[in-house]
């Protein structure tokens, strides 16, 4: 029987079903996890983004813990260099250098912004800088991490630069000579470096001050904003500490609102952590986390997860086939050796049934002889029945008949058709038919492979990819299959990223899609993979930046190559802003001083192979400081536009124009074949700046003041050539402003000179430089040649550069500001030469102190005035100070309390320079004047000059009217000294009667003329 000789075919099959049902287990424990993980996502979403924040914020606390130890130390070290120490213990010219070049090098290599050494007062002696732009004397004594290292307090401090209102970490440490502080060293860091480490992440980093205020952030535009609203009394405090500079905090956050949850002022939410900063203390990490990434992680493990349950179905499958197929295979193997041995057996047929699990029928012709039990199952009828039954009868009625012509056409070729169970349901089937021998006689051997559960599997595979596909145009990178040179397949994101539709892309040769450059790029085994940039066309014809990954993979039908193509355009828009930021000044839309030097330097380089040179204009705007400070600085804003369109509109294309800061401008003018070529340009820009800007019905008048340096002629390289330009501005400045000059040679030693005297000049005090000499006044009219008292002069004798003319160093005093702890000292030395004077006998003797304008600024003067008074003994009526109009002209109603203070004091007060101003007359109905000095001027033509006789002449007639002595000053010859007598002038100065002598000279001068005797000759000194 058939039956008998199929029981190997009946072992495979229940192996098989052991297999399936070993296949099914894991399915079911891989959808069952899947729920499980599903519904547990969103709570370990959250807790993972509470972990991510926590733990984001201690990252950010320990690497901004690293920055300042190490920066802390590097202070350190800097302030224990031995010519540090020595430049702070006693600055000088010879020790400068070798400390400048320290501090060069400690800045270079830390890439620190500025270092600098401050000196026990807070002024800085030395720092990095060249000359042109150092800020060796400013005075920073106010700043919190001077205070604190002054006291051996190494600090760090986190402000607005005092001058370039730019954000910095001050390091400080105290410099030690023998146990002693004798200075501060300082190292300034942009906070950029530190701001780098808080990119990257999810959420944004802030670095927030013991207040709440943001002082380094992620993002740009937390900077200088508070995080919770700020107590006005403490607001107040912060904004007078100037520490932000001009900025008033506004704060982001409110306050919790659920969920550990803040959110900012424009309703965005945050989940919000934070770290102490222990290097600074009261500082804090603040980490602010938006809900939507821990939204994000439960979505990318939602589709993990998903992708993961799909790819481990397919794996199962895969083994579960791959093992049936080998049980299969080895099943046919063993089959053929028993067809072998039933060649001449007449059991052959029933021994088949052993080697396979389709269903067989032994038929003669359409009477039904035999079958397997596979056949039972398939038909699900018992042996009984089937022996019974009519074959046609097993057939549904749709292919019963043409199944049946096969059948007797002997056909062995494969056919379909449909059989029918015993409870009526419709099968597919494949049918095979051999001739074979049987028990002797010829039959057919019918085998039916059930086609149901193949129909199945390949139903779930369509599924399978149809989910595949639907994944693949979920994702935003574009994603294109080819082989063969001919596209394969595309998803969604491609269609749309170069225009075309889906249909219109399949089948297409890749040369339609892709230009011959790109294509030869993609590689050609099936283990490379390729990452690149290019260009890619889109169906319009436009061009547009993609990231192109390319892998080639191989299949069972062949090599195939998978394209990811992601759109970067965003991406490089913002590298295009942001590198435009870097380069470009964002107010005036030109070049900023970084690109100037880069296209600068790349002229230069030009001028070198060309053999031709480089024009370098350094601009300064005249009068831009004073409308910006009275219409403010929208008003600045828009007249620097007006400027650097005005500045354009006198260029060639090729020029440069770029904003070099504040007010200044940079031109750089290629391929010049004489400097003197570029004169007029300059002359067409002074031409442009002379007519007046227009601003909210305003006019306004600003010129231009230009240095011009020209490469190779001028210096070598873009530094110097800057710092020549500089020199010629500031010349220009000099003589009048809106004009230009060429730089020269005698520039550059003039302004190494003020160099040498603005350094000297800032120690001439401590090292006793000053001296007084003091020339005699003498009364004049009738009892002329008694010596009423003197003026004391100020005189600088330099231990490096030698004598130095006051025309040369009293300006520089001014210009610096040492001329208030100078003047501080004059008043203080002439008081105690004249009160010993009075002392030996002259009691009407008065003393002639100049006071400059400066003096009188802060309301420090009165204190300074007393002091000296107190100090020497002298009484407030031996004292004349002497002013000069430009005090008046910024009269305030405090400084005229002042002068009528000091007028009640008793002192003396004299206006100098008389008759140069413009409103001398107006100052004296307004200030308490008791005397007028004619300038020299108008006595050097007396007594032969009749213009200078007349005014000189009504000058005294109406001092006199209004009350007031007058003094003449410029006595030089017999005839002026005569000539004064005869007009009653009050009081006589001027070499005729007396050079200024030192103190022991003018002393003998004194008793010389105590008999008040005119003087008739010179006394010599």
């Amino acid at each position: 029987m058939i039956h008998n000789n199929y029981l190997l075919s009946s072992r495979s099959l229940s192996t098989a079903r052991v297999f399936l049902a070993l296949a099914f287990i894991p399915l079911l424990l891989v959808a069952l996890s899947g729920v499980f993980i599903y519904l547990d996502l969103t709570s370990k979403a959250k807790d993972e983004a509470i972990a991510h924040s926590r733990n984001s914020a201690k990252l950010l606390s320990s690497r901004t813990n690293d920055y300042v130890s190490n920066r802390t130390h590097s202070v350190k070290l800097m302030a224990g260099e031995k010519v540090i120490e020595n430049l702070a213990l006693q600055p000088n010219q010879s020790n400068l250098q070798a400390a400048k070049e320290t501090l060069s090098r400690y800045c270079d290599t830390l890439s620190a912004s500025i270092c600098y050494v401050m000196d026990q007062q807070g002024y800085m002696v030395a720092d990095n800088r060249p000359p042109a732009t150092t800020l060796a004397g400013n005075n920073y004594g106010f700043r919190d991490y001077f205070l604190h290292a002054i006291k051996g307090e190494p600090s760090l401090f986190l402000a607005l630069g005092a001058s370039t209102k730019k954000r910095g970490l001050y390091f400080s440490h105290p410099i030690y000579s023998s146990n002693q502080i004798v200075g501060v060293a300082v190292i300034k860091f942009l906070p950029d470096e530190l701001e780098q480490s808080y990119q990257g992440l999810s959420g944004k980093a802030l670095l927030v001050d013991s207040n709440g205020i943001i002082f380094a952030a992620s993002d740009p535009d937390y900077q200088f904003k508070s995080l919770f609203p700020i107590e006005q009394v403490k607001l107040q405090k912060i904004i007078d500490s100037r520490q932000f500079g001009d900025e008033i905090p506004e704060h982001i956050l409110k306050q919790n609102i659920e969920h550990d949850l803040v959110i900012d002022s424009l309703g965005n939410e945050f989940l919000l952590d934070q770290a102490t900063v222990s290097s600074i203390p009261g500082w804090k990490i603040i980490y602010l986390l938006p809900p939507e990434q821990f939204a994000k992680a439960s979505d990318n493990q939602k589709q993990i997860i998903f992708l993961t349950a799909i790819v481990l179905f397919f794996m199962i499958v895969l083994i579960v086939v791959s093992k049936l197929f080998l049980n299969l295979k080895q099943t046919l193997r063993e089959s053929d050796d028993y067809r072998f041995k039933l060649e001449e057996s007449k059991d052959r047929l029933q021994q088949f049934e052993e080697i396979t699990t389709e269903a067989i029928i032994i038929r003669d012709e359409l009477k039904i002889l035999d079958f397997n039990k596979r056949t039972e199952e398939l038909f699900q009828l018992s042996r009984e029945a089937l022996l019974n039954s009519e074959l046609p009868a097993l057939f549904a009625t749709s292919t019963a008949e043409q199944t049946m012509e096969l059948m007797l056409s002997r056909s062995e070729k494969p056919y379909k058709a449909d059989i029918l169970t015993h409870f009526g349901e419709e099968l597919p089937v494949v049918i095979t038919d051999r001739a074979t021998t049987w028990n002797g006689q010829k039959v057919q051997v019918t085998s039916l492979k059930d086609e149901s559960r193949h129909k199945a599997v390949k139903q779930k595979l369509l599924a399978s990819e149809s989910r595949f596909r639907q994944l693949s145009d979920l994702v935003s990178e574009g994603i294109l299959i080819f082989s063969d040179d001919t596209v394969v397949d595309a998803n969604d994101a491609l269609c749309s990223i170069i225009g075309l539709r889906k249909e219109d892309l399949i089948g297409v040769p890749m040369s339609q899609v892709f230009p011959d450059d790109i294509r030869e790029s993609f590689p050609s085994s099936d283990s490379a993979f390729v990452e690149q940039e290019f260009d890619l066309p889109r169906q319009d014809g436009t061009f547009f930046p993609a990231e192109l990954s390319t892998a080639s993979m191989v299949f069972e039908d062949g090599l195939y190559t998978v394209l990811s193509i992601r759109d970067i355009t965003s991406q490089k828009e913002q590298e295009e802003h942001i590198l435009y930021q870097a380069q470009y000044d964002l107010l005036t839309d030109i070049p900023n001083r970084f690109l100037a030097r880069d296209r600068a330097e790349h002229a230069m380089a030009n001028a070198d192979r060309s053999s031709k040179k480089m024009v370098l204009m350094f601009i300064d705007l005249d009068g831009f400081k004073k409308v910006n400070d009275s219409l403010g600085h929208d008003v600045g804003d828009i007249l620097l536009q007006l400027a650097s369109r005005r500045f354009k509109s006198c260029l060639q294309p090729n020029d440069t124009l770029a904003r070099h800061g504040g007010d200044e401008f940079i031109i750089i003018v290629e391929d010049v074949n004489e400097p003197e070529d570029t004169k007029l340009l300059l002359e067409k820009i002074l031409q442009q700046f002379s007519n007046p800007f227009i601003i909210d019905n305003k006019e306004l008048i600003v010129t231009a003041s230009i240095g011009v340096a020209v490469y190779p002629n001028d210096a070598q390289d873009y530094p110097a050539l800057l710092r020549a330009a500089d020199i010629g501005m500031y010349k220009a400045k000099k003589d009048g402003r809106n004009t230009f000059h060429f730089y020269t040679q005698e520039m550059n030693n003039i302004a190494v000179r003020q160099l040498q005297l603005d350094n000297n000049l800032r120690f001439a005090l401590e090292r006793d430089e000053f001296h007084l000499v003091f020339q005699p006044l003498v009364s004049g009219g009738l009892n002329a040649g008694k010596v009423v008292g003197a003026e004391a002069l100020l005189r600088w004798d330099s231990k490096e550069l030698g004598l130095i003319s006051p025309d040369e160093f009293i300006p520089l005093t001014e210009n610096t500001g040492l001329i208030i702890p100078i003047g501080r000292w004059v008043l203080l030395e002439a008081c105690k030469h004249a009160k010993a004077w009075v002392d030996q006998g002259f009691e009407d003797f008065s003393i002639s102190v100049n006071v400059s304008p400066r003096q009188f600024s802060g309301n420090h003067f009165i204190h300074d005035l007393n002091y000296a008074l107190g100090k020497s003994g002298l009484s407030p009526q031996n004292l004349n100070l002497e002013v000069t109009e430009g005090l008046l002209i910024q009269a305030t109603s405090e400084l005229n309390d002042t002068l009528k203070y000091l007028s009640e004091m008793g002192v003396r007060i004299s206006m100098d320079d008389f008759g140069t101003g413009y409103s001398s007359l107006r100052y004296l109905q307004t200030f308490p004047f008791n005397n007028l000095k004619i300038d020299r001027a108008f006595i050097n033509n007396l007594p032969n000059h009749k213009d200078s006789k007349i005014l000189v002449a009504a000058i005294i007639a109406m001092a006199h009217k209004l009350g007031l002595s007058v003094t003449a000053e410029g006595i030089e010859t017999i005839e002026q000294f005569n000539y004064m007598n005869i007009l009653d002038c009050d009081v006589l100065q001027g070499f005729y009667i007396g050079k200024p002598m030192q103190a022991p000279q003018f002393e003998e001068f004194l008793f010389n003329t105590s008999d008040n005797k005119i003087i008739s000759s010179h006394y010599e000194i």
